[in-house]
């Protein structure tokens, strides 16, 4: 419906919009990034209309077999976090 290829990465921006289209407030996003032997693990919550960061967590794995580990302690931290911010659960 948006006429991009069902390949396509969904980008924040293109998350934005479809947040937007469907009427929702905020949408999650996630990244993983390298950095040398480590990686970071970044989880976020966007709000649609302003494209504002609400909240967002951080978590660092030592290799490559330790980012799902990661990930889920990112993902309480995030839990934790945004239980505090009025409006978003």
């Amino acid at each position: 419906m948006m006429g991009k290829s069902p390949e396509e990465r969904i980008t924040p921006g293109i998350g934005r919009e479809i947040a937007q289209r469907t009427a929702v407030k905020a949408f999650l996003v996630g990244s993983i990034a390298g950095m040398g032997s480590q990686y970071v693990v970044t989880l976020g919550a966007v709000n649609a209309a302003t494209g504002d960061t609400l909240a967002e967590v951080q978590a660092r794995a030592n290799s490559k077999e330790q980012v799902l580990k990661s990930l889920d302690q990112a993902a309480t931290q995030f839990e934790r976090k945004t239980r505090r911010v009025p409006g978003f659960h």
